[in-house]
């Protein structure tokens, strides 16, 4: 079975009922926006927060603001089948993240619905699975700043300054790691 439309689906989190339906209708009513993700929630049972709005805000996503840091966790994301990027097969961590930077670095629009669809069950690093691996992790999202690089996405001064930027989050997460009570000021939104 083949669509339009590619969304993405952890083993480990849910979406909202509606979610489909809302990312289905922005990408329908704007063919310009090559990506749409929104927001999304940690939740520690099988809990669901109703949606309030039936038409939720719509925010437009910069090629900066996903440079400085991943504006969406894998389950929030659709993205249009006929884009020509995919995740990288030779990586296992931050995949999502360069396919994100793909896309907008190379001058397709993303936007973000304003609205928790997606919820997780585990903290967005650090807790267990992939994203405990914090060094490897980082390890990855310096690689994908290299590869933009290469791929003449962003400049040699651009990449130096976003390794710097980088390795000052990876300390925060550290910390926030080794403190458990300061990590959950950190839930995405």
């Amino acid at each position: 079975m083949r669509g339009d439309y590619v969304a993405f689906l952890d083993a480990d989190d849910a979406w909202h009922p509606r979610k489909i339906e809302l990312q289905y209708r922005h990408l329908r009513e704007h063919p310009e926006v090559a990506l749409c993700g929104h927001r999304a929630r940690r939740v520690r049972a099988a809990e669901e927060e109703p949606l309030t709005a039936v038409s939720p805000g719509v925010t437009p996503v910069t090629p900066l603001s996903l440079l400085l840091g991943n504006r969406f966790v894998t389950p929030s994301a659709m993205l249009r089948r006929e884009l020509p990027f995919r995740f990288a097969e030779d990586r296992r961590y931050m995949e999502d993240h360069l396919l994100w930077l793909q896309i907008a670095c190379s001058g397709h629009r993303v936007d973000r619905l304003d609205a928790e669809l997606a919820f997780l069950y585990k903290a967005p690093f650090g807790d267990r699975g992939l994203s405990a691996a914090l060094w490897r992790m980082e390890f990855a999202e310096l690689d994908n700043y290299r590869r933009l690089h290469r791929a003449g996405r962003i400049t040699a001064p651009v990449t130096l300054a976003l390794w710097a930027w980088s390795l000052v989050k990876f300390a925060r997460r550290l910390i926030y790691t080794a403190i458990p009570a300061l990590g959950e000021r950190l839930e995405p939104r």
